[in-house]
């Protein structure tokens, strides 16, 4: 997860870039840092349509315990591919820290 981290371009201005992170950190299960990178998100500069588009998909995540939170990234995912006409994939996760 660093390496991806420490790669991914953008910095805490950028909106692709703490939505990018924040979902990295999300499939991680590492709630704490998603977070951080989320709210990193929410309070870039953009407020263009599409970017507001995606703080309000941000914040309806960050409405949501880190269980449900899992679940709606396993919906919006499986709804992007329906409306693609791409079919279906299971979502894993990282394991659940012990």
């Amino acid at each position: 997860m660093q390496f991806v981290l420490a790669n991914t371009a953008g910095g805490s201005q950028h909106i692709w870039a703490g939505l990018n992170k924040g979902m990295i950190c999300l499939n991680a299960r590492d709630f704490a840092q998603a977070r951080h990178f989320f709210a990193e998100a929410l309070a870039c500069n953009d407020d263009r349509a599409w970017a507001l588009d995606v703080k309000s998909f941000i914040q309806q995540l960050l409405s949501l315990t880190p269980a449900e939170q899992l679940m709606f990234v396993k919906r919006a995912v499986a709804q992007s591919r329906q409306l693609k006409k791409r079919p279906a994939m299971d979502i894993a996760f990282g394991e659940e820290p012990g």
